[in-house]
């Protein structure tokens, strides 16, 4: 192994330190077995014990790990780790097989180009749902929606239910599942997507680039549509464009709601000054309608307790 020669002088009391340091070394596992995988000798070990005192010091605070969540390294699943490369000793950080398997699991996420997901929701899906106590009527609307994903159609769902019983939950696990097969997805909460277009009223850029995502996805989900305040912007200028080019080019399209469709209507027949806009109420139901199939969930508000 090349040797980087550093001048200076040790007094006796260091040397006899690191001369022990060294014969301890030789007799740790991990040394003996670092010196078989690159054939080195215990000379190739002296010049650098301190550096391979280190790396034990690191590796070991891995020992009896198991999982991230008990990771002791100062940067959560990287650890410090030595390679000889051309007979040269070299440190490199590398990622633990546990963070290796996180971003794998994580690796559908790349295929959300909108997301207002919870970010610990990502490794949702149906197949992982508890349906031991679940009713019959729950079970018929999960079964549903996981025959969806093994043989997606045009049309989404709209899944409607009272406050708190699952929608956006069940629907969450059917956009991981859409992702995990390759699909780009579009996840917005109606609401907070609201807000957000028209905080980029000044960005016209970003305002296009998110009008963009959401007509392009393979499939969009509309979170809680019927939350949002009405007005004519919102209504005519916003989600009514969106959902008919998505209706145009047959992109899938789900939604959630509180609503069903009929007092979704009546949700967006009065514009902001209280007017009544029946043809633009029954406009963007049309849209809906040729976008998704109405789906009932019900059950009891699971936010409580």
């Amino acid at each position: 192994m090349k040797q980087v020669s550093l001048e200076f002088e040790l007094n006796d009391e260091l040397k006899k330190q690191r001369r022990q340091m060294f014969e301890s070394l030789l007799t740790q596992p991990e040394i003996i077995e670092f010196k078989a995988k690159y054939d080195l000798t215990d000379a190739d070990i002296e010049p650098y014990a301190q550096r391979y005192q280190r790396w034990l010091v690191n590796i070991r605070l891995c020992n009896g790990c198991e999982g991230l969540h008990m990771c002791r390294q100062n940067d959560r699943g990287l650890i410090l780790d030595m390679v000889v490369d051309n007979g040269i000793l070299m440190q490199e950080i590398r990622k633990c097989h546990y963070l290796l398997a996180e971003e794998q699991q994580r690796s559908h996420l790349k295929k959300f180009i909108i997301s207002d997901m919870p970010e610990h929701w990502a490794q949702l899906s149906l197949a992982s749902l508890d349906l031991d106590n679940e009713t019959d009527e729950y079970l018929l609307t999960v079964n549903k929606m996981a025959s969806w994903v093994r043989s997606p159609m045009e049309k989404g769902y709209y899944v409607f239910g009272v406050p708190g019983v699952g929608k956006t939950y069940l629907v969450a696990c059917v956009a991981n599942m859409m992702a995990k097969n390759g699909n780009t997805v579009a996840f917005v909460h109606v609401p907070t997507l609201m807000q957000r277009l028209k905080s980029y009223l000044d960005n016209r850029d970003e305002f296009e680039n998110v009008i963009y995502k959401m007509k392009s996805a393979d499939i969009a989900i509309f979170d809680d549509i019927g939350a949002e305040s009405v007005t004519s912007w919102v209504r005519d200028e916003l989600l009514l464009p969106i959902l008919n080019d998505r209706a145009e080019r047959k992109r899938t399209t789900w939604f959630t709601s509180n609503e069903d469709l009929k007092s979704l209507k009546n949700h967006y027949m009065y514009n902001q000054k209280g007017e009544k806009e029946e043809m633009k109420a029954i406009r963007i139901l049309e849209r809906i309608e040729a976008l998704s199939v109405p789906l009932p969930l019900r059950g009891n508000n699971r936010r409580k307790g």
